[in-house]
């Protein structure tokens, strides 16, 4: 049975592939590039800053950070080390390794929709997801996400080939090759990767046998890594197993899912997006046996068996794992499931669903900017040393404090830990986000005398992630700070 689902068994109708098609599909990926280079040079977030600090210095420096990262093996990292030695150590500079990773993730999701739908379907996977808020703002997002992305298709597509040339060693080479650039993306690939190895062993072990070893290996070759973690661990214990994710329920599952489309401002909006979902992928069920069956199930599998298996990890087990972001491989497989699912409609409703799912992601796709999830710190850093360069800092929050660090050269503390210490600046910059700072009355009054600064982007709405509250505070009025802290 040929691999490729272009029948409407609805009408018999074919999605037929333009002979602009390809035209088309670069534009989208432009426009993908574009968005994605868009505020590149913004400042770095938490996690981002931490990347840059890993591959700012030896190899030695950044395999220490990696064993931080418990998440993230050290492709990524090692990638950007070489990339910031050739490229320099700005914004722009380090972002645009994850730029470039997620241009060739579109060009490969690209091919990949390729083998499973045709004409409009396609276009519409390769759109909806070069212009999705969640994979705009993590195709440029200085972490591994975008690498995750690429591979995750990549292994895809090769294991669509060979299994359609399962007498082709080279494919088999190449889909093992991808597996295990996979795996030292991302520990949580595993989850992308055994489905696959279960679809192969269920197209048949013995004409399969190479690609099946082939991807087992790619699988298993981050055991020696995992292995070495010990050894390169300066206590000789290992990495302590830590989380910092709240442990999920159905809800978080449910804004999981609705992350990928974006919010809009609208009540009930979002039960729209949940029932266009379920209609569209419940065609894929119903029509289930005229599809494809192993590849229409290794593209759901793909996209079920990540989160089930982290959502049941997270809710079992001591600590948890479930973040939205950890499960992007998984996420492209949603928007294929919902091409395919267009696929399987009349023409006129699936130009209509897919034209409310595409309107959709334009009027969020804004939320895939960095401005729009963090404070501009090389603003904020810049303004708070014109205004008190002899400032000690003070922050609200400890989360913070990795971006702090890496703007400012003063000493940064907690409330804690600056109302133990002698006092030794004449004044402070209190720094909190307004969720933090806004409606105290005790906190209010208190600092209704000092001056105080918000940093935001302009003309838009502030909201908890984006914005920051600086208090400058005179001598003998970190009373205020403590007060805030005793709230």
């Amino acid at each position: 049975m040929s691999s490729t689902v272009t029948t409407n068994i609805h009408n018999g109708r074919e999605w037929k592939a333009s002979r602009h098609e390809g035209v088309y599909a670069f534009l989208i990926v432009l426009a993908g590039t574009l968005l994605r280079c868009y505020q590149a040079g913004y400042s770095l977030a938490w996690d981002e800053v931490f990347s840059a600090q890993a591959a700012a210095s030896s190899y030695l420096h950044l395999l220490r950070f990696t064993i931080e990262d418990q998440v993230h093996p050290p492709l990524y990292y090692s990638s950007l080390y070489v990339w910031m030695k050739i490229w320099g150590k700005s914004e722009i500079a380090i972002r645009s390794l994850s730029i470039l990773f997620s241009v060739l993730f579109l060009v490969a999701l690209y091919k990949l929709s390729k083998k499973f739908v045709t004409g409009l379907p396609s276009l519409f996977i390769l759109f909806i997801v070069a212009i999705s808020p969640f994979f705009v703002y993590y195709g440029s997002n200085a972490r591994p996400y975008a690498m995750i992305s690429l591979f995750s298709v990549l292994s895809t597509y090769f294991l669509f080939e060979a299994l359609e040339s399962p007498s082709n060693g080279m494919l088999s080479a190449l889909y093992g090759l991808s597996c295990l650039l996979l795996i030292y993306s991302q520990y949580m690939g595993v989850l992308i990767l055994l489905p696959q190895l279960a679809v192969i062993l269920w197209s048949g072990y013995a004409e399969n046998k190479r690609t099946f070893w082939y991807g087992l290996l790619g699988t298993v070759s981050i055991i020696p890594w995992i292995a070495s973690l010990v050894l390169l661990d300066p206590s000789g214990h290992g990495p302590k197993v830590r989380s910092f994710l709240v442990k999920p329920d159905l809800h978080m599952a449910l804004s999981s899912y609705e992350e990928l489309f974006g919010w809009l401002p609208f009540r009930g909006t979002t039960r729209l997006v949940l029932l266009i979902s379920a209609f569209v992928l419940g065609a894929v069920v119903l029509s289930y046996r005229s599809l494809h069956k192993k590849h229409i199930a290794l593209l759901a599998g793909m996209m079920l068996f990540p989160p089930f298996s982290a959502f049941a990890a997270s809710y079992l087990a001591p600590v948890s794992i479930w973040a939205t972001r950890q499960l992007i491989g998984s996420a492209i497989f949603v928007f294929c499931l919902l091409g395919v699912g267009l696929s399987l409609q009349r023409r006129w409703i699936a130009l209509l669903l897919g034209s409310v799912l595409s309107c959709w992601m334009l009027l969020t796709v804004s939320q895939g900017f960095p401005n729009f999830e963090q404070p501009d710190w090389k603003t904020i850093a810049a303004e708070v040393r014109e205004k008190c360069a002899s400032c000690g800092l003070v922050v609200e929050e400890k989360y913070w404090f990795r971006p702090l660090t890496y703007y400012f050269s003063n000493d940064i503390y907690s409330v804690d830990e600056y109302e133990k210490k002698e006092p030794g600046a004449d004044r402070i910059a209190f720094f909190c986000r307004p969720i933090m700072c806004d409606g105290r009355g005790d906190l209010a009054s208190r600092l209704a005398v000092i001056d105080h600064e918000r940093f935001g982007p302009a003309g838009a709405k502030p909201t908890p992630a984006n914005t920051m509250d600086v208090y400058f505070l005179g001598e003998g009025t970190t009373e205020a700070v403590k007060v805030k802290s005793d709230d």
